[in-house]
């Protein structure tokens, strides 16, 4: 066996593997998955690390073979909580992201949101308007060139479901930083395209 073929057998199981963890354990952090797997299976070369898509697609798979309706329902409900705070948040362009969006989340997921504002005062002076109690945050972000920078973020519980709505300023509508260890912006989803996914 030639060592691409023995690799790319590597990241396939590994995939499998952190498709399990999520799937069996409640998880819906990919790197976190990715790198118990690697542990569990004992692979330490770099190059024999799946994907964030392949883990993606390994989980679907898995759900599709030994999920429940509980998944799935429980998807459809976080979905249509992530559209209904964007209505209610529509004024500042959110956009959907992560788990609830990519299909790997579960019950203990957060539904997490880009919105874009002048200022991170004017969420704040927002939800206050609106009396919706919140939790000031700063998620580290990776830029281009790798470099981390802070945002701010404001959380918030909807239908006993943590939200979190990480701020950019309204150029940012362009430019996605990346959360993932593979330095690729995360897709990200308007309201028209997550009601899509419920049909």
């Amino acid at each position: 066996m030639g060592r691409n073929t023995r690799r790319s057998e590597n990241r396939q199981r590994l995939a499998l593997e952190a498709a399990r963890i999520m799937a069996d354990g409640g998880l819906d952090d990919i790197n976190s998955a990715r790198r118990r797997a690697a542990d569990r299976l004992g692979v330490t070369e770099r190059e024999a690390l799946p994907s964030n898509a392949e883990i993606e697609e390994a989980y679907r798979g898995y759900t599709a073979l030994f999920g429940d309706r509980r998944q799935t329902e429980t998807l459809r409900k976080l979905r249509q909580i992530a559209i209904d705070a964007m209505g209610f948040l529509a004024k500042f362009n959110p956009k959907l992201v992560g788990p609830v969006l990519e299909g790997t989340a579960n019950a203990h997921s957060t539904v997490e949101l880009h919105a874009f504002a002048p200022t991170a005062e004017d969420i704040s002076r927002f939800l206050i308007d609106k009396h919706i109690p919140y939790q000031e945050g700063e998620a580290r972000l990776h830029i281009g060139g790798g470099e981390r920078v802070g945002f701010p973020t404001f959380s918030f519980v909807a239908q006993d479901t943590p939200v979190e709505i990480i701020v950019f300023s309204h150029d940012g509508v362009r430019h996605a930083p990346a959360r993932h260890v593979d330095g690729r912006p995360p897709r990200r989803a308007n309201i028209a395209e997550v009601k899509a996914l419920l049909v």
